[in-house]
């Protein structure tokens, strides 16, 4: 199953949020494992205990194999979302994901999709091979100057490639289709300002959530990643082993259409 890693640069701009959202929509089993070295907030904003979470997960991943171990440390957020929360305290936490991380082989190969919510990520996190063993790495991201500059630094640093993509969240000067030919990754949605629903999505108000502008977006941002999660197809061939003309592959359609960009 995929595992989608969801991170940030600066300040706080929606990743656990974004997590929440998009595991409302999604369209296979998923869950919410928050691996925020700073610390979490699902069981603080949700009223859950921290434990079962994280910590307990990590440590029983030492004894146990994938299968038999997540579903006896996640919990349900007011949605009835399925959520592995992180301790609020940043030690605790920060151990946690470092013993998570240098587990061997692939730690998050559960049988169901994973949204993993990394929150800041640089260079120092101990996250970070957990976002980058993630096959795909979305960014969260306002569209303002500052927050663009830092994430183009992570970019050039190894933020890149092509498993990464950007979401936008919030008011700026910036719009999608400059900032995915000026970082050169391509831009999935721009998720608007939109405190009630957002208040809906935790507080479990499931009408409003999926009528609110933040709802709809991300139902259609599920979509998309979804989408960008599927593996190249190989081009078709014509008869004579000669390729078409404008063939591209699904991801290549994607990025196209996410990012404004023309072919």
């Amino acid at each position: 199953m995929s595992v989608v890693a969801l991170a940030s640069v600066k300040g706080s701009p929606g990743v656990t949020t974004l997590a929440l959202a998009l595991a409302s929509w999604w369209p296979r089993p998923v869950v919410v494992l928050e691996a925020d070295p700073a610390g979490g907030d699902l069981a603080v904003r949700l009223g859950l205990p921290e434990d079962p979470g994280l910590v307990g997960l990590a440590a029983s991943l030492r004894r146990h194999s994938q299968a038999d171990v997540l579903a006896h440390y996640t919990q349900e957020s007011a949605l009835g979302l399925p959520v592995v929360p992180a301790p609020a305290g940043a030690r605790q936490s920060a151990a946690s994901v470092s013993l998570l991380a240098a587990l061997p082989g692939s730690p998050l190969a559960f049988e169901v999709d994973v949204l993993l919510d990394v929150g800041r990520l640089d260079h120092s996190s101990p996250a970070r091979p957990l976002a980058q063993g993630a096959d795909a790495l979305i960014w969260v991201c306002r569209p303002q100057l500052g927050d663009l500059a830092h994430l183009s630094a992570a970019v050039k640093h190894g933020g890149g490639g092509p498993t990464a993509s950007i979401v936008l969240s919030g008011a700026g000067p910036y719009p999608s289709d400059e900032v995915a030919v000026t970082l050169r990754v391509p831009v999935l949605g721009h998720l608007p300002a939109d405190p009630g629903g957002a208040e809906a999505l935790w507080e479990g108000g499931a009408r409003t959530w999926a009528r609110s502008a933040l709802g709809r977006t991300a139902r259609d941002l599920a979509h998309d990643v979804d989408a960008w999660l599927a593996p190249p197809c190989e081009p078709p061939v014509d008869d004579g082993g000669v390729l078409g003309p404008d063939r591209r592959t699904d991801r290549d359609a994607v990025v196209v259409e996410a990012s404004g960009l023309t072919s």
